[in-house]
């Protein structure tokens, strides 16, 4: 599973999960090895990404909306 922070999670499988839980676990940002936790319901469903990346991708599109 994309992010999915194994060290983490050592008791849970990403196999396991349903889509749709709303248990809480670690993720990991492949970009920016960024650690946090959401639910898998968020990320399955496009609600919580990486924050920092989230923030940067604010930060571009205010620069490029200024210009």
């Amino acid at each position: 599973m994309d992010c999915w922070n194994a060290e983490r999670n050592i008791v849970l499988s990403p196999w396991r999960m349903k889509e749709r839980s709303l248990a809480r676990v670690g993720w990991i940002c492949d970009g920016y090895g960024t650690r946090w936790e959401a639910s898998v319901f968020s990320r399955t469903s496009g609600r919580a990404g990486c924050p920092v990346c989230e923030r940067k991708e604010k930060w571009r599109s205010k620069q490029q909306a200024e210009y």
